[in-house]
């Protein structure tokens, strides 16, 4: 396991700023991502001055990267017990508890995702906030289960389409993939978006068996396929992330 060592220090201009010392890298290199500290990571031959020396000259960088993170963060839905939340079979219930135990639990049935908080804890702090995320993660997994392949047997079948085997994945970087061999991936983070767009999403995985990249004719079948409204559907796409609630 590489070695690493710790320096966190605070600035007037980007606020703080974690440096992680590993072995193994070459370069310094900054990392700015929603909710987290920027983040530098620095070679064991590098001083923390000249990394900080770095860092400084790159503060205007770090200044429009936190920016754009900020705007995301924005997005983010906040959990409570006032504001509700569903997905696609289940609703969000907090359930306070006064026990010795500050322990949360997390319960998935056939409609509710149930978390249990201790009396103490703030459900609008980020560690529930984090734990309820992962619990509406699990949901959607089983959700996708049941959904996704019904879904795209039935547009199959619908249009003439024939695919190879279909995998169901916590994908992020995209919402699906088709391969050379017609083996189909869908993202799980598909449950978070309207029926309509998950439709899309698969048929346009679907035109893929046919043709492989995005050239005119692909862009001519997925408009037939969704009524004339490919281009329509994939603007619409561009107001959801796999990465935000």
């Amino acid at each position: 396991m590489d070695k690493i060592s710790e320096k966190i220090v605070v600035y007037s201009k980007i606020g703080e700023v974690q440096y992680l010392k590993k072995k193994g890298i070459k370069r310094v290199s900054i990392v700015v991502k929603p909710f987290r500290n920027v983040v530098v990571t620095v070679p064991y031959a590098v001083s923390y001055s000249d990394a900080e020396r770095f860092v400084m000259q790159k503060t205007e960088w770090i200044e429009k990267a936190k920016g754009k993170m900020a705007k995301l963060e924005s997005k983010k839905t906040v959990f409570s017990e006032t504001a509700s939340f569903s997905t696609k079979t289940r609703t969000l219930l907090f359930i306070k508890h006064n026990l010795a135990s500050s322990k949360l639990t997390a319960k998935i049935s056939e409609d509710k995702i149930i978390i249990t908080v201790p009396e103490s804890v703030e459900i609008e702090s980020l560690s529930v906030q984090n734990f309820v995320a992962k619990a509406i993660e699990q949901a959607w997994v089983l959700e996708a289960k049941d959904v996704l392949p019904l879904r795209i047997g039935m547009l199959a079948e619908k249009y003439g389409f024939k695919f190879n085997k279909l995998a169901i994945k916590k994908i992020r970087s995209r919402w699906g993939s088709c391969s050379s061999a017609n083996n189909i991936n869908l993202s799980v983070y598909l449950m978070n978006i309207p029926d309509n767009l998950i439709d899309y999403v698969i048929l346009h995985e679907l035109c893929h068996t046919v043709e492989k990249n995005h050239g005119p004719k692909f862009w001519k079948l997925l408009d037939h396929v969704t009524n004339g409204n490919a281009k329509l559907l994939a603007k619409e796409m561009k107001k959801y992330s796999t990465r935000f609630f």
